[in-house]
């Protein structure tokens, strides 16, 4: 298949599964409940393709599936109402700084004010009277998520500065007064800000770093403080990662969650709650599940979303007896497009952004194990392929398991797709067909696609999502046997044809691409996006050297024998399969030197090798423009070189 071909395909397949054109919303980034039994939302709708799409706020009403009233046109992120549901507030993306709105119930705007830096996080004080915001300055990192860019410094002609700036920004609580229509003096501590919550009216509990650096956010305290005198106290030091810091609107409890995570933005684990007042903390790691959402209800009890193995489950949780009411859970649908996320409805009620493989996103009431839609169902093009919950033995024993999607009726032994989720914690889940670059079109091009979630990924609680902590041999290594024990498996099942298997995947995921051919010679063919290929390089270079230090188990000074045995470019074993390189030259997280060292590398020992190089992306390849292409050399490549449309030898 020529890369014309492969691009005229991925843009038809995309123009139909994204309703181009149609003003129709193809996705949802966010949705809460509003005192008016209205529900807000934000809709992602794409006018044309290749362009960011608008993220206009929206009200629908409770009863469901009726037009979406237009509230302001965005681009919008972080829905926040207060605790009252009276009011919601949100940030609207602007280059010069982004506009904080606030709006009434009934879809008025009461409140726009521009902030100098990027809005990251909205907190409603109790009473209301108050919006606490994270704010980024322009010149921070982008986490990796958001392509781990850093925007251009304003005014900035192109002279000479500092060589290098590790740090150029902060970020830091500001504290706007709806009352007098101002930003209140608040001072913050020295150090970094990553997220902040009220914990009652007059405190402050915020996940705090002394390194402003992305490396900050790998090695957390929990600090309590009074935003207006600056007077702090530290609360708590993480063992490992910290997110989804909720402190409890009537004050005395904070909840979080802390886990093993390789991303900012993607933290799961076990929730967890601390008593500010007597630093008292209290684990609930009975609960079964990966937590990755929490929201506290009008009252004592919890609202949470996760994982468990494959599983999405939403459910409540009363803090004072630890015990998790279910209140939907699916192994064949998900909410929320990176972890499970949900909202409190009315009692007993969720609210959260559903999808599956073969459904487009719809935001859904969440009730006594059902997902009743309150948005439009997208018509589907029908179903295309089957999806499986596939589990196998590791080489040691370990049951591994895995999203495998299969043509339609299929038969025989197929050629095989491997896409290797980021992180490396992180995880697969049934998740809507737009979310897997070219796997929709590689399943209809006859190839089956796993999607696996080997030892390191998240849903199976702390110790296997740990197991690929340098202290327990590093990433790149205890879980290498899963990809291949997955290979053997699947063929011995007559499912696969193991001499005609492909990998493909981005950031971890484009590690291992690279990474696997070199330990599995009979990989026929390799897609790593945004790919780390000499991790000496990497952790000299990249805006996160904290992860090197955690996930291989220290500074390449101290365990230089291990950055280089599990660096692809510097090994010297052969790679056979056919490998296309892509990567973002703005990547601030695995910078673009990686893609050229793992380029040279596969070139002077002989194998075949192309690389794609895109100016204008970061991390990822995930720019509408980008995504479009990489998939469709993605697909041509694995077109190529698996032999897909062929009968399997």
């Amino acid at each position: 298949m020529r890369i014309d071909e492969a691009q005229r395909l991925v843009q038809s397949h995309y123009a139909a599964l994204l309703r181009v054109g149609t003003k129709m919303p193809s996705d949802y980034s966010d949705c809460c409940s509003l005192a008016t039994d209205g529900i807000a939302c934000i809709a992602v709708v794409h006018d044309q393709l290749g362009v960011p799409p608008r993220r206009p706020v929206g009200i629908l009403t409770r009863a469901g599936q009726g037009a979406l009233n237009i509230v302001h046109a965005g681009p919008a992120k972080l829905l926040e109402p207060s605790h009252d549901f009276t009011r919601l507030a949100f940030a609207v993306d602007e280059s010069e700084g982004d506009r904080l709105v606030v709006a009434t119930s009934g879809g008025a705007i009461a409140v726009e004010r521009i902030l100098p830096g990027r809005i990251e996080q909205i907190a409603w004080q109790p009473g209301g009277e108050r919006i606490l915001v994270v704010l980024a300055d322009l010149q921070t990192d982008t986490m990796t998520l958001a392509g781990a860019t850093t925007a251009p410094r304003a005014g900035d002609t192109g002279a000479p500065g500092l060589v290098h700036d590790e740090a150029p920004g902060r970020r830091t609580m500001q504290i706007y007064d709806l009352s007098a229509d101002c930003i209140a003096e608040c001072i913050n501590p020295a150090g970094t800000v990553w997220e902040a919550d009220w914990c009652g009216r007059d405190t402050v509990i915020a996940l705090w770093s002394a390194d402003a650096g992305e490396s900050g956010w790998y090695r957390p305290t929990l600090l309590s403080l009074d935003p207006f005198t600056g007077k702090h106290r530290e609360q708590y030091r993480g063992h490992g990662q910290i997110g989804h810091l909720r402190g409890k609107p009537e004050g005395g409890l904070v909840a979080f969650v802390e886990g093993v995570a390789s991303d900012r933005g993607i933290v799961a684990g076990v929730l967890t709650l601390l008593d500010p007042a007597s630093g008292e903390v209290r684990q609930l790691d009975h609960l079964g599940l990966d937590v990755s959402s929490v929201r506290w209800r009008a009252g004592a009890g919890m609202h949470i979303a996760g994982l468990r193995g494959v599983e999405t489950v939403v459910g409540d949780v009363d803090p004072e007896m630890g015990e998790l009411k279910p209140i939907w859970s699916s192994s064949e649908a998900t909410c929320g497009a990176f972890l499970p996320t949900a909202r409190p409805g009315a009692p007993s009620e969720g609210l959260a952004i559903v999808e599956a493989p073969e459904q487009p996103p719809v935001v859904a009431l969440l009730r006594e194990g059902a997902a009743t839609p309150l948005t439009a169902i997208l018509p589907s093009p029908g179903r295309r392929f089957e999806t499986h919950i596939f589990r196998w033995q590791a080489l040691d024993g370990e049951l591994i398991e895995g999203v495998l999607l299969c043509p339609l009726g299929a038969n025989g032994a197929l050629p095989l797709v491997i896409d290797v989720h980021g992180g490396p914690v992180w995880a697969w889940r049934p998740c809507w067909q737009a979310r897997l670059r070219a796997g929709a079109l590689l399943l209809s091009m006859g190839a089956a696609v796993l999607l696996p979630n080997p030892r390191g990924s998240l849903g199976r609680g702390l110790a296997f999502a740990g197991a690929v902590l340098g202290e327990n041999g590093g990433m790149g290594g205890p879980e290498m046997g899963d990809f291949s024990a997955a290979i053997e498996a699947l063929g011995q099942q007559g499912l696969v044809d193991v001499d005609r298997v492909g990998l493909t995947g981005s950031s971890y995921g484009g590690y291992i691409a690279a990474w696997l051919p070199k330990l599995l010679p009979s990989i026929a063919a390799a897609a790593p996006i945004s790919p780390v290929a000499d991790w000496f390089g990497q952790h000299l270079s990249s805006n996160m050297p904290a992860l090197e230090e955690i996930f291989l188990g220290g500074r390449p000074a101290v365990i230089p024998d291990r950055y280089l045995a599990r660096s692809p470019a510097l090994s010297d074993k052969r790679t056979n399969a056919p490998t296309l390189i892509m990567a973002g030259e703005l990547d601030r997280c695995v910078p673009i030197t990686q893609a050229l060292e793992l380029y040279r590398a596969l070139s002077e020992q002989g194998s075949r090798v192309e690389l794609v190089t895109y100016p204008a992306e970061g991390h990822s390849v995930r720019g509408p423009a980008g995504y479009l292409d990489s998939a469709a050399r993605v697909l041509a490549w694995m077109a190529q070189h698996l032999g897909l449309g062929m009968l399997p030898r």
